[in-house]
C-alpha cells in the first residue's frame, strides 16, 4: 500500500522545475558550441584565457592554473585594465558594434559569450535597418491581419499611434495600461460567444486573462489564466494541447508584448546595449545625488548606509526610510526642473 506524502510536490511544481532544468541546458548548450568554435583561436591567443574562466569561482588553492586573474593575465592587461575599460559587459557590446576596428578575439568572445548566455526570451527579429516603433507596427499589423482572417474580427484601433504608444509606454501600470487601452471597448457579457477585442487589450496590457474569457469559449473554463508577462516556453505544450489552433492567437500577441516591452527598453537607442549603458550612467547619478543629501541632511548615518555591511532588516528599516525620503525629494526636484 503506497501512502502519498503530504509534502509532495504538485503537477505544477514539478512542471516549473523541468521548464527551469531545460531551460538551464538549452543555455549549457548555447555556450558548449560557442567554445567549440572559438577554442582554436582562443588557445593560438592565450592558452589558458579558457582554463581561467572555467575556474573563476574557485579559491586560489583550488586553481589549477596559478594566476590570481580569472580573464585576462597579459603582461600589458589584465582584469583591472578591462574593468576599468569596460565596466559592464555592455560597454563591451557597444564597442564592438559601433567600431570597424579590429579587436581581441577574447573581447569578442566575451561579448557573444554574454548575449548567448542572457539572450532573453523574445521570439521575433528587429532588423538593424528599422525603428523600433516600425518593428512594433509591423508585428501588430500582423496580429490584426490574423484576427481578421481567422476570427473575421476587425480590430484595427481607431487611432493606432495612440494605441501603440500606450502599449511601449515605460512605467506604467497594468491596470492603468488595460484601462487606457480598452477604453471605448464593450466588455461582453458572460454568456457571449466569440474572440473578445477587450481581453485581447487586457492580454496585451499584460494582464492574467482567462481563456474562457478571451475566446469566449466555456470549454476553456477550467484552463489556466495566461499572462504575457511570462515566458510561454514553459508551458507551451500544454497550451497547444488546450488550444489548439486558437495558440496562434496568444503567440502573435506575444510578438506584440515583447516588441512593445523591446521597444520600452530602447527607447531611441539603436541597440540594446547603448540603452542598459544609458541606464548605467542614470544610475551613476543618482547614486552621487543619493549621496550628496544623505551628506547634507544626516551625515552620521552615511556610514552605516553606504559603507557598513548589514544583514538584520530590523537594522535596515530606517535607513530604508531615510532612503526614501531622500528619493521623493530628489525625484521633486527633478520634476520641477524638467517643468
Amino acid at each position: 500500500m503506497f501512502v502519498c506524502s503530504p509534502d509532495a510536490s504538485t503537477a505544477a511544481e514539478r512542471r516549473t522545475h523541468r521548464a527551469a532544468r531545460r531551460r538551464l541546458q538549452r543555455r549549457k548548450q548555447r555556450l558548449d558550441i560557442l567554445e567549440m568554435l572559438f577554442a582554436p583561436a582562443l588557445n593560438e591567443k592565450d592558452p589558458q584565457f579558457l582554463a581561467r574562466m572555467h575556474e573563476s569561482d574557485l579559491w586560489q588553492e583550488d586553481k589549477s592554473i596559478n594566476s590570481k586573474y580569472s580573464l585576462f593575465s597579459d603582461s600589458n592587461f589584465n582584469d583591472c585594465d578591462y574593468h576599468a575599460q569596460y565596466p559592464t559587459t555592455y560597454h563591451l557590446r557597444s564597442e564592438l558594434a559601433h567600431s570597424t576596428d579590429s579587436h581581441d578575439v577574447r573581447l569578442v568572445y566575451l561579448a557573444l559569450h554574454h548575449l548567448m548566455k542572457s539572450r532573453g526570451h523574445f521570439l521575433y527579429e528587429i532588423s538593424e535597418t528599422s525603428d523600433n516603433d516600425s518593428s512594433l507596427r509591423d508585428k501588430f499589423d500582423d496580429f490584426c491581419t490574423l484576427l481578421s482572417d481567422a476570427y473575421g474580427l476587425d480590430f484595427v484601433p481607431h487611432n493606432m499611434d495612440n494605441y501603440l504608444n500606450i502599449l511601449k509606454t515605460p512605467n506604467m501600470r497594468v491596470t492603468e495600461k488595460a484601462a487606457l487601452l480598452t477604453e471605448g471597448l464593450k466588455k461582453p457579457s458572460k454568456n457571449e460567444a466569440g474572440i473578445s477585442p477587450f481581453y485581447i487589450s487586457e492580454l496585451l496590457a499584460g494582464r492574467s486573462v482567462a481563456l474562457s474569457n478571451l475566446f469566449g469559449d466555456d470549454r476553456f473554463k477550467d484552463a489556466k489564466k495566461i499572462t504575457l508577462q511570462n515566458d510561454l516556453d514553459a508551458n507551451y505544450n500544454e497550451l497547444c494541447e488546450v488550444l489548439d489552433d486558437h495558440i496562434s492567437v496568444v503567440t502573435a500577441a506575444k510578438d506584440v508584448y515583447d516588441a512593445a516591452r523591446f521597444s520600452e527598453i530602447i527607447g531611441t537607442h539603436r541597440y540594446l546595449c547603448d540603452a542598459k549603458i544609458a541606464v548605467y550612467k542614470q544610475n551613476n547619478i543618482d547614486l552621487r545625488a543619493l549621496k550628496d543629501y544623505i551628506k547634507a541632511h544626516c551625515i552620521e548615518r552615511y556610514n552605516s548606509i553606504f559603507v557598513t555591511k548589514r544583514t538584520s532588516l530590523i537594522i535596515m528599516l530606517p535607513i530604508a526610510n531615510i532612503i526614501i525620503k531622500a528619493a521623493i525629494t530628489l525625484a521633486h526636484r527633478r520634476l520641477f526642473a524638467n517643468s
